[in-house]
């Protein structure tokens, strides 16, 4: 992934978080506004975790997919083995869109209670988010009486240069011969959003986004 002064704090912080302190009951939240590149950093951070140490185990998901597995286990009267099977021997857990307004208050508390868990057991955690946790009631409440260390980090929209060499990445890597000056009016165009960059190079391919 392309990495400048839009993303450079996140990255390192989550380095740190992910190696250095692998042990540790951390939080790193991560917020920006919609395609920015929030959840993009959220898988880089879990592939480059692994691929530091291929015997860790990171779990990656919305928090409202996890709330709508631990709501499934409950009807089906098997949440013990199913808690088992998805974090049990998990690393590290990264969330996305953990201020979702989309779920219910009782699958907001499940989704949260797998960040909990994780943070008692001494296992760090990332999750991104629209607005600062620290600003959220809810969130506030969420992590109350944990004994966790939490930090936050905002990821701003990338400059014309930011977004030409996000640009070319994606050209490089599926293989799209495309000029500078095309790059240049893709980043142009893009208007701060690396997501609608990247689209916008496919699409410059003839393909359908």
């Amino acid at each position: 992934m392309a990495i400048g002064p839009w993303n450079r704090d996140a990255v390192g912080l989550s380095r740190v978080l992910l190696t250095r302190s692998w042990n540790s009951g951390s939080l790193l939240s991560i917020h920006a506004s919609a395609g920015i590149g929030k959840t993009h950093l959220l898988h880089s951070i879990g592939h480059v975790s692994v691929e530091d140490d291929p015997s860790r185990r990171v779990v990656v998901g919305l928090l409202e997919y996890f709330g709508n597995v631990l709501q499934e286990a409950e009807q089906e009267d098997r949440l013990e083995s199913t808690w088992q099977a998805y974090f049990g021997q998990a690393s590290a857990l990264l969330v996305d869109d953990v201020d979702s307004t989309f779920l219910s208050p009782e699958n907001r508390s499940r989704g949260w209670s797998v960040i909990r868990w994780f943070l008692e057991e001494g296992r760090p955690v990332v999750v991104t988010s629209a607005h600062p946790l620290r600003l959220q009631p809810r969130t506030r409440e969420q992590l109350a009486g944990l004994n966790a260390s939490w930090c936050e980090s905002c990821l701003n929209p990338p400059s014309i240069e930011g977004l030409c060499e996000i640009a070319s990445i994606v050209a490089r890597r599926i293989n799209h011969s495309i000029t500078t000056q095309r790059i240049r009016r893709i980043a142009v165009e893009a208007d701060g959003s690396p997501r609608r960059a990247v689209g916008l190079v496919y699409r410059d391919r003839g393909e359908a986004v």
